[in-house]
C-alpha cells in the first residue's frame, strides 16, 4: 500500500537512503540532518508499506505550472539495502505517477542520480544536454513538451 508516513516513521524512511547519501557522516548526524532539512519539508513523503514494515520511498514536489500544465518533482528515491531488486521502487514510482495522472499533472520530473534507463521503464526521458544543470544527476521528465524552447528553464535540483 502507498501512504504518506506517519511522522514516527520519518527517521525510517530517511535512513532508506543513508548509504548513497549519508557521505560518511555518522547515522546520528545524517538523522538529524534530514529531520531539518528545508527541502525535505517542502516535499511530500511516500511510502510503500506492507504493514507496518516500509519497503521504499520518494518525496513528491508541487512545481509551479509550466505552459504544459501541472508540474511536479520526484526525489529521494530510494529502499532499504534489504528490499532492494524486488521492485518495490517500482511499483511505489508506478502508483504515485498513476496518482499524479489522476489529478491531471501534465509534467514530472526528477534528477536521476543512477543514470537515466531505470526510469524510462515509466516514460521518463532526459532533457536536452543543452539543458541539463549538474553533472551528478541527469534531468529527466515524463510528459511535457518534447521540443523546450531556447528560453525554457529545466527545474533545478529538488
Amino acid at each position: 500500500m502507498v501512504r504518506a508516513p506517519r511522522p514516527r516513521e520519518l527517521p525510517t524512511v530517511y535512513r532508506m537512503g543513508f548509504d548513497a547519501w549519508g557521505a560518511g557522516r555518522p547515522l546520528a548526524a545524517y538523522l538529524k540532518e534530514c529531520a531539518a532539512s528545508k527541502k525535505y519539508r517542502g516535499g511530500e513523503w511516500r511510502v510503500l508499506a506492507d504493514g507496518a514494515r516500509l519497503l521504499s520511498s520518494l518525496i513528491l514536489y508541487r512545481l509551479p505550472p509550466e505552459p504544459a500544465g501541472a508540474a511536479a518533482g520526484l526525489g529521494s528515491i530510494a529502499t532499504p539495502p534489504e528490499q532492494r531488486r524486488r521492485g518495490r521502487a517500482a511499483r511505489l514510482i508506478a502508483d504515485v505517477l498513476r496518482e499524479l495522472d489522476a489529478e491531471g499533472v501534465a509534467v514530472v520530473y526528477l534528477h536521476s542520480e543512477i543514470g537515466g534507463r531505470y526510469y524510462r521503464r515509466f516514460g521518463f526521458r532526459p532533457l536536452p544536454a543543452r539543458l541539463q544543470r549538474r553533472a551528478d544527476s541527469v534531468c529527466m521528465s515524463r510528459g511535457g513538451p518534447r521540443r523546450f524552447p531556447a528560453a525554457y528553464r529545466a527545474p533545478d535540483y529538488f
